[in-house]
């Protein structure tokens, strides 16, 4: 049935007319539709919503306007202690119609205690049609038809949600895993039984043990867990390759955190050719997804539930924190410009109003509406007004791989202060059989160089001597694991983080310590 059905959706895809409509038509009835549904929401009545409508309706950027000058942008904080709060305790009809019964627990890779991120039935819903644009895109790459068939190996959170008397929460993929149709679980694995364990370490084991009895032809999941996961079946089994225990794996739906990092690992744990799409899917929504191979990034959906503003991501809108300082300005889908980097605020079918998810983007085509994830707002590294980031950070990972063959598993970056001494301090995480080739400090010295090439702001602060060169520790790739697993964010949707801060980088600096 899961072939068949498949093979019915591409065909029906192929056959269906694209309906080619503007961006801005796209949002606009997106944002009209929020308007109107929760309209009489609490929230609705107290930014007069209906007014809204009537000032805005027929006229798309007039409708924009007036939105952004009465609804105030909110943090998690913000829009929790006044809103979602009452929601968790059982009001109907705060942010958007009904009671929410479903919330998804997110702490991200920040310095927060777990976020509670409503979920409507209509953003289930639009997570579910967005997951169906998925099958669809399967048409655009180069898959076999015996591919169509085969098992899906899904790495979730656990299913097993926590019960409180007026809600339920857990992590965002393990609630949409428990929700799949009874007559479509055959073909998901693990089964329902492994993806109800709260442990990780025990649902990978159970994961290895099962391997060899199942034909896996697609893997959705964040690449980190996926990449350890086949290195202990690889172990286990003592195999070359993944493809020696499944050859009809051909598809790797991903996401969470950039895959150029891990290519180069899973290329050597790949024998055949395998195609990787990428989706973004927030706690927040379902944002965008890979549409094709040739696509260099993603393509926003502009109809699922979500209308979108962008805040230019420089220190007129945000300060060394991260946090927002300028509201005005702030751009909608007709007025974003390419190589720019740019904060999200999300508008959704949960009750969010115009939120801060806290990650940033760069339009890379606006023609097909294409972005790529640049960083986090909170992610970036600015002691001395180098304002270095996650992409910068990515970039020169694959430059040691390509220059030094070293292959870095996980990594992180600090930003060490002492007295008037500023510098970078660089972990990289590392499998026991890599090495480079050269010195630890012939590395920090090319690393050096390269950050200079790519930030001319690094390169200024650096020349003048304001910034030291840059340091590089080297540690097993398992200390991160360790420590996520200490930190209770151990698989599922957890990243371990590109940039440690606050309580995060104490708990790591306290942890290093212990570990010697």
């Amino acid at each position: 049935m899961w072939n068949s059905l498949v093979v019915s959706t591409l065909k029906i895809s192929q056959k269906v007319p694209q309906i080619k409509v503007k961006p801005t038509q796209l949002q606009y009835w997106q944002l009209l539709r929020l308007l109107s549904a929760a309209m009489y929401t609490d929230f609705g009545k107290r930014y007069k919503f209906k007014r809204i409508i009537q000032q805005g309706i027929y006229h798309p950027e007039r409708l924009f306007e007036q939105f952004a000058s009465q609804v105030p942008i909110h943090t998690y904080e913000t829009i929790h202690s006044e809103w979602w709060k009452r929601q968790q305790e059982g009001e109907s009809s705060v942010t958007w119609p009904g009671k929410i019964f479903y919330y998804a627990m997110s702490s991200g890779t920040s310095d927060a205690s777990s976020k509670y991120l409503p979920l409507s039935k209509s953003m289930l819903s639009s997570n579910k049609k967005a997951g169906v644009s998925v099958i669809k895109s399967l048409v655009h790459f180069p898959i076999s038809k015996k591919c169509l068939g085969k098992d899906i190996l899904i790495l979730s959170g656990s299913t097993t949600l926590s019960e409180q008397s007026d809600y339920a929460a857990g992590d965002l993929s393990g609630i949409q895993s428990s929700m799949m149709p009874l007559w479509f679980q055959p073909w998901v694995k693990p089964g329902m039984d492994i993806r109800a364990l709260n442990d990780w370490n025990d649902k990978m084991e159970l994961i290895v043990q099962q391997a060899p009895s199942w034909d896996i032809g697609f893997i959705v999941g964040v690449p980190s867990w996926f990449q350890l996961l086949f290195q202990k079946i690889i172990e286990r089994y003592n195999l070359t390759t993944i493809h020696d225990i499944w050859p009809n794996l051909e598809v790797f739906v991903h996401g969470g955190v950039s895959m150029d990092t891990y290519r180069n690992s899973f290329d050597k744990q790949f024998s055949k050719p395998v195609q990787y799409i990428e989706t973004y899917l927030a706690s927040e929504g379902f944002i965008a997804l890979q549409r094709t191979p040739q696509d260099k990034g993603m393509r926003l959906l502009l109809n699922q539930g979500i209308y979108y503003e962008f805040v230019p991501f420089t220190s007129e809108y945000f300060n060394a924190d991260g946090e927002i300082i300028c509201t005005q300005g702030i751009k909608n889908i007709t007025q974003v410009e390419l190589g720019i980097e740019y904060a999200l605020l999300l508008t959704t079918n949960s009750g969010a109003w115009r939120y801060i998810i806290g990650d940033t983007i760069e339009f890379i085509n606006l023609r097909t509406n294409e972005i790529r994830i640049t960083g986090r707002v909170k992610h970036f590294i600015s002691l001395c007004g180098e304002h270095t980031g996650i992409d910068n950070f990515n970039q020169t990972i694959d430059f040691l791989y390509h220059n030094f063959g070293l292959s870095v598993q996980e990594f992180t970056v600090v930003g060490r202060v002492e007295g008037k001494r500023m510098w970078h301090h660089w972990y990289l995480g590392l499998d026991e059989n890599s090495t480079a080739r050269t010195t630890l400090q012939e590395l920090a010295s090319n690393m050096d160089t390269y950050m200079c090439s790519i930030n001319d702001d690094y390169r200024t602060e650096r020349s003048s001597n304001v910034l030291l060169p840059l340091d590089v520790t080297v540690l097993p790739k398992e200390t991160f694991y360790q420590w996520m697993e200490q930190e209770g964010k151990l698989g599922g949707q957890h990243k371990f983080p590109r940039v440690l801060k606050g309580k995060s980088l104490q708990s790591w600096n306290t942890f290093l310590q212990s570990s010697k």
